[in-house]
């Protein structure tokens, strides 16, 4: 009986022991995760199509000091079960702005775009939202090992102003109307215990424990809203898999068909020539390089899935100035990779495509 209970108590200790070896890891969740809040800012190469004008360039309008360069917030409504499982998620706030001015009735204006479901944390004199609108609503499904899937239906403000003027001044709005309803969404992507370096954390909005990591984009076209993890400078995307160049949602979330991303129509554009370096075999990884194209001031990488399902949807993972890309894909995939390129007025078509197969390292 000693010898039971001794072995016993050894086996508790190394049970315990190895639990708090995963959590300095990073591998278990320090605590619950309750209800809290996400902040996020909008990437380039987000449109909107709006009837009898057709598509709009928009770029994130910062909503306060102590949020960064966050213009699109979404809230987690309940804590996480134990063990994971999917809990209700809204979109708290959007503010996005057109990069220029659109055509309306004859008359040149601005547009932006905007939700204030605050509950006051955020006053309407900040951010306008003059039309009522049905609450954004969707879930947010968080899994024990670190990664989750979220949907949306998002429905948004829309509101012309006099071009140059402010959007919370009343006196300079031409008209205003709530916007289509948007179904967004993303596949699996990561989350974890701490933040981003850089986070934001303003006290009103409270993380519950949940911080971001990465988020992979999905998106009805031919409405695109890239987002990337907040931070609280204004600093633009600089390397795929960076803090700065994370892709959300409220995913908003952006994976769309070739024929919807070749783009808006706005674009002139060439399509860059892509290539890599392993000649399509991941071992681990593989390095994709793209040409640069004249008036050009972002690219896009884009992937669908080959093997072991075809799949012929897209998926963003990456946007940014760079000419080149490391990439890896998982054990038994093959995924086809392709480039646009991007300025304010839209994207080109997409590039030739670069199959990419994960591969055994010699």
């Amino acid at each position: 009986m000693h010898r039971f209970f001794l072995e016993m108590s050894t086996r508790v200790r190394s049970c315990v022991l190895l639990t708090a070896a995963l959590l300095l890891a990073g591998l278990l969740p320090a605590s619950a995760q309750g209800p809290g809040y996400d902040l996020f800012h909008t990437g380039s190469g987000t449109m909107l199509h709006l009837p009898n004008i057709g598509p709009v360039a928009l770029q994130g309008v910062p909503i306060e000091s102590d949020t960064g360069n966050a213009d699109t917030i979404t809230q987690r409504l309940q804590s996480v079960p134990p063990g994971g499982g999917k809990v209700p998620a809204s979109l708290t706030a959007l503010f996005l702005k057109s990069t220029s001015p659109v055509t309306v009735n004859g008359q040149s204006a601005d547009v932006y775009v905007t939700v204030n479901n605050s509950q006051g944390l955020i006053p309407t004199s900040v951010l306008p939202q003059p039309d009522s609108l049905p609450a954004s609503n969707g879930s947010v499904t968080v899994n024990p090992n670190g990664t989750f899937i979220c949907i949306i239906i998002v429905i948004p403000d829309i509101i012309f102003v006099r071009p140059g003027t402010s959007v919370t001044n009343p006196q300079n709005w031409l008209s205003h109307q709530p916007g289509q309803a948007v179904t967004v969404s993303s596949d699996t992507s990561t989350w974890s215990v701490n933040p981003q370096a850089g986070y934001p954390q303003p006290t009103r909005f409270p993380s519950g424990g949940f911080f971001i990591n990465q988020i992979n984009e999905i998106q009805n076209p031919p409405n695109i809203h890239i987002i990337i993890v907040a931070t609280l400078s204004p600093a633009q995307p600089t390397g795929p898999g960076t803090a700065a160049d994370i892709k959300p949602m409220a995913g908003l979330i952006a994976v769309q068909t070739k024929a919807a991303i070749q783009p808006s129509g706005a674009s002139t554009l060439l399509a860059p020539e892509l290539s890599d370096v392993n000649a399509g075999v991941a071992c681990p990884s593989d390095f994709l390089e793209w040409t640069s194209v004249t008036g050009a001031t972002s690219y896009q990488i884009w992937y669908r899935q080959l093997q072991p399902t075809p799949d012929p949807t897209y998926f963003n993972v990456y946007d940014g100035t760079a000419l080149s890309l490391t990439i890896t894909v998982p054990r038994g995939f093959t995924r086809d990779y392709v480039a646009a390129a991007c300025n304010a007025q839209g994207c080109s078509g997409f590039s030739n495509g670069v199959p990419v197969t994960e591969g055994d390292c010699p």
